[in-house]
């Protein structure tokens, strides 16, 4: 069933109905003077059935087709640059001498053989310098 016909079938019988009660209520009036009407309530009738058709089919257009949105493009962030990796240089260890070991060790409580520093009385690494080594 269109919609025009399920708008215009209720305003047809609304039309009809109040057509059928103008001619009943206006009885008593024009009962004694039998003049001819001439169709005047029909006819309004008639354009008030076909206005509200018109109206009714004008405020009943139909909803707008559904939109589709596109979705919004994928975009990839480029690959990260590769990771190269360095091998460190190798660190040789200088091999101190022992009498230059045994020196520091004894002038310095803090003295480090490994790296050859003792920390000072504000906390600062030093290298140890004896007579026995110049490192």
């Amino acid at each position: 069933m269109s919609r025009l016909s399920k708008i215009a079938a209720p305003v047809a019988i609304a039309a009809v109905l109040s057509s059928l009660a103008l001619p009943a209520m206006a009885d008593g009036y024009y009962r004694h003077h039998h003049r001819y009407d001439g169709g005047d309530v029909a006819a309004a009738g008639a354009i008030g059935l076909l206005g509200g058709a018109l109206l009714g089919a004008t405020l009943a257009s139909p909803p707008p087709p559904p939109v589709y949105y596109d979705p919004p493009p994928v975009v990839y962030a480029p690959p990260p640059p590769p990771v190269i990796y360095q091998q460190p240089a190798p660190v040789y260890a200088v091999s101190m001498p022992a009498a230059h070991q045994a020196w520091c060790s004894g002038r310095y409580r803090s003295y480090n053989a490994y790296d050859n520093t003792w920390v000072d009385n504000r906390g600062n690494l030093r290298p140890c310098q004896s007579p026995y080594f110049g490192g």
